[in-house]
This record gives C-alpha cells, structure tokens and sequence, in this order.
C-alpha cells in the first residue's frame, strides 16, 4: 500500500478522533476543521442528505452528543485504496 494511501489514512483517523472527543458546542469547528465547503453528508432517514455544515452540527451531531453522553464509535474496519 502506497505511503499516500496511508497517510490519507491517518488523515481521516485524526478527523474521528477529533470528532469523538468534541463537544456538542464545538463540533462545527471540527467539521469545519477537517471538510471541505462543499462537503456533502448522506445520513439515513430523516436525514438523509445535508449539505451544510452547521445544518449537519445542529440537525445531527449535537442532538446525538447530548443525548448520549457515553456514546461510542467503534472502528472495526478502514479501507483505503486508489480509486481510478
């Protein structure tokens, strides 16, 4: 596996991370950190798909933050390859 491959690995390691750890006032600021402007977010319904990172921090992540105070992602999997 390329060095690229693993480094855009990382790169989205230390966005889950910063993200678990974030607090529902600041979870924006991540988002914000670690997405482009034009980031596109597809979630299940009612979700679905939110363009906007302030509608995805208040509509999704700090409702879910708040609610559960404990609350774990558990990474099982990474898979990261070129894509032509």
């Amino acid at each position: 596996m390329s060095s690229d491959t693993q480094n855009a690995k990382q790169v989205v390691l230390a966005f889950f991370k910063e993200l678990d750890s974030a607090n529902p006032e600041n979870v924006e600021e991540v988002l914000a950190r670690h997405t482009s402007e034009d980031y596109q977010w597809r979630g299940c319904h009612p979700f679905n798909e939110i363009n906007s990172l302030n509608e995805l921090s208040t509509s999704f992540w700090q409702p879910l933050k708040q609610s559960f105070k404990r609350i774990q992602r558990r990474q099982d999997v990474l898979m990261a390859a070129q894509n032509s």
